[in-house]
């Protein structure tokens, strides 16, 4: 085990919480030194987890679940644990589990949090166990086309319990405006720019690469085309909020149909 002592300690000040001051005392606030989502503002970063830990109450509010019904947890591409610090704070005798295709990360997981952590790959056919009563995704099927965030779900949905809940976040008309006014480029070039938006545009998703990239960029998903790929991925919605994480990304809860069955996506 590396030496985490000498980490950066998070700083609460001016942090804003979401409600969930209470769980403060309990979050983990050592960084590690090569997590890429700290940019050396402390209370965004809190923030941030806090936030997501807002969003996930209330999913389990609308699906009617209570906090001592979780007893499994799973952050799906939880980098370096943003998000995961305040899910192991606040469901503190629930069996935390994160996965990453980060390696570095996840040895960074399991040392500071003491959480169960994987490694992914492309092939979604990892073990990393099943049966999960919450599973929380942030901030990845905003860079995947549609056909892999289709694939994705059902993935998803196949390593929920019989009343587990997946929750998600997506791009969605705010980051289309912002995209189409060309206040904010995210990334893309001027052709990727004119791409993700005539696809959002006709068939309400739309995607295009990072330059040099294949497929990995930035994605958009209106609410109406988002609920046919959460129907076709055997899910059915209970929550959902434009600009909920963070006023930037939207949010998604959903839960397992009964007796449905995934199907491609149209």
């Amino acid at each position: 085990m590396s030496d985490t002592n000498h980490w950066h300690v998070l700083e609460p000040a001016n942090a804003k919480f979401h409600g969930e001051e209470a769980v403060l005392a309990e979050v983990e606030r050592r960084v590690a030194p090569d997590d890429g989502m700290y940019k050396g503002h402390d209370a965004y970063y809190l923030e941030v987890g806090a936030n997501a830990l807002h969003l996930i109450r209330l999913a389990l509010e609308a699906g009617d679940r209570s906090t001592d019904q979780i007893e499994r947890v799973l952050d799906y591409a939880c980098g370096w644990g943003r998000v995961l610090r305040w899910l192991r704070a606040a469901f503190p005798s629930a069996r935390i589990a994160g996965a990453d295709a980060n390696k570095k990360a996840i040895v960074a997981m399991k040392e500071i949090f003491d959480v169960d952590a994987f490694i992914l790959d492309k092939s979604l056919e990892e073990d990393i166990g099943r049966d999960f009563d919450l599973i929380w995704m942030g901030s990845l099927a905003t860079h995947l086309p549609p056909e892999q965030f289709q694939a994705l779900l059902v993935r998803l949905c196949s390593l929920l319990s019989a009343r587990g809940i997946v929750v998600a976040t997506t791009h969605g008309p705010y980051v289309a405006n912002r995209i189409a006014s060309g206040e904010k480029t995210y990334g893309l070039d001027a052709a990727g720019m004119s791409k993700i938006i005539g696809e959002y545009e006709t068939t309400g998703f739309g995607f295009s690469p990072y330059p040099q990239a294949k497929a990995y960029g930035i994605s958009l998903c209106k609410p109406s085309k988002l609920l046919s790929i959460i129907a076709n991925a055997a899910l059915h919605p209970i929550f959902y909020q434009e600009r909920a994480w963070m006023r930037h990304q939207d949010c998604f809860a959903a839960e397992k149909r009964v007796n449905a069955t995934a199907l491609e996506l149209k």
